[in-house]
């Protein structure tokens, strides 16, 4: 009793919350990461919470009168909802995989291992939905500007100036040709050809990087409307001789015999490729049921 006692105490629970906001102020503000409720410092302060509660609940139990059915549902629901927690960190699972377009794998990783899961997923195809469709310019010192549209004309000060091509995802190739790595606006280029005293100059411009980029025309690419709303994938499941597909985004997962892929981000710099999220989480509806029940204290509690 003695120890019920101690556990139940506001110290305990004090401490316990103190602990998680510690632990969670460590690694979003310190090191800068999303905050995953992996640190050893959080499950401590989890499991003294949760003996805590347990404690309290157990402590007015043991005594008459007994407590009213809505202290004993919002302490239960807590308690549920916690032990949920534990064991969907400890028995969930969780894992990246980087696909490009076309390739396929069953092979998924996190900062722990590598793991093979029994199904495998092709990348069909992969593409990003902008708010509006994206607009090049280039833009004079003086601040004036046009279209970057091949053969568009530009004599000023001086400048005898012709856009020769415009690319939105430039990369050269083994040759050294340039060329559109993807229909994305990923890395924009225009190259500019003008005539000054006699002598020709051609140039890339890049608006991923500084003014002038390391040229002598006095131009700037600026892509306007380039705000990215979503990134899709569309993905087959092989599984046993079939085949199914989903199209997965950043809050719509595809579901398959218990796991889930979600959208998670894409690499600008491969091209075509898309990097998902599969999870697998046997214990959800243990809080899910921890919610259910703790409402139902909540508004006996009220009424």
């Amino acid at each position: 009793m003695k120890i019920l006692k101690a556990l139940a105490s506001l110290k305990v629970f004090f401490a316990a919350v103190s602990i998680a906001a510690a632990a969670l102020a460590y690694e979003t503000l310190i090191q800068k990461d999303f905050f995953s409720g992996h640190s050893s410092f959080f499950y401590f302060s989890v499991f003294l919470l949760l003996a805590n509660i347990s404690s309290c609940l157990a402590l007015r139990l043991s005594r008459k009168p007994w407590p009213k059915i809505s202290f004993v549902l919002i302490h239960s629901g807590v308690i549920i909802c916690i032990f949920g927690f534990i064991m969907s960190s400890f028995y969930g699972f969780e894992g990246e995989i980087f696909l490009y377009k076309g390739q396929e794998s069953n092979m998924v990783s996190n900062s722990d291992a590598v793991y093979k899961i029994p199904f495998r997923i092709r990348l069909e195809n992969f593409y990003i939905e902008y708010y509006n469709q994206p607009s090049p310019y280039i833009v004079l010192e003086d601040g004036s500007r046009l279209e970057a549209v091949p053969s568009s004309v530009i004599r000023k000060a001086g400048l005898d100036c012709r856009v020769e091509e415009f690319l939105n995802d430039f990369v050269l190739n083994e040759s050294g040709k340039a060329l559109n790595r993807s229909s994305f606006f990923n890395n924009p280029a225009v190259k500019i050809g003008c005539k000054k005293a006699g002598k020709k100059e051609s140039a890339w411009i890049f608006a991923n990087l500084s003014s002038h980029n390391g040229n002598s025309l006095p131009f700037k690419l600026i892509i306007e409307n380039a705000d990215i709303k979503d990134y899709k994938s569309v993905i087959s499941i092989l599984y046993r001789g079939s085949q199914q597909k989903a199209e997965v985004s950043v809050n719509s997962p595809a579901k398959f015999n218990g796991y889930k892929i979600y959208q998670t981000s894409y690499e600008p710099s491969a091209g075509e490729s898309s990097v998902l999220t599969v999870k697998k989480d046997n214990w959800l509806w243990l809080v899910f049921l921890g919610f259910f029940v703790l409402a139902a204290g909540v508004i006996g509690w009220i009424l």
